[in-house]
């Protein structure tokens, strides 16, 4: 469950455009398995900020269970490239993926 600490955007929003990307942090995640067979399970907590044009201006990997750097890193990026379209204001968002 995503949670927005400015609240512009509804949950279902944020979900989908997250959803839409699902293919892309699938290859993260996959990318991964193929340097590290043994990786664990666990869950990455990406916070970004989503501005009034709807663009995803920054990002940061707040947690990962996982441990592996570069899989971070892909998320990160993947996060980078949402689009809610144009917003009434800014939106910092906080999400939590979780890789079973």
């Amino acid at each position: 469950m995503a949670t927005s600490a400015l609240a512009a955007l509804e949950q279902y929003e944020i979900e989908r455009e997250v959803n839409d990307k699902n293919d892309d942090l699938v290859a993260c995640y996959e990318a991964a398995m193929k340097r590290n067979p043994k990786l664990k399970k666990g869950k990455i907590v990406t916070r970004y900020m989503v501005e009034k044009s709807g663009k995803v201006s920054s990002a940061r990997v707040i947690r990962n269970e996982l441990g592996d750097r570069k899989l971070g890193s892909c998320v990160r990026k993947v996060f980078l490239t949402l689009d809610y379209g144009e917003q009434p204001q800014q939106t910092r968002v906080t999400y939590p993926l979780d890789f079973k």
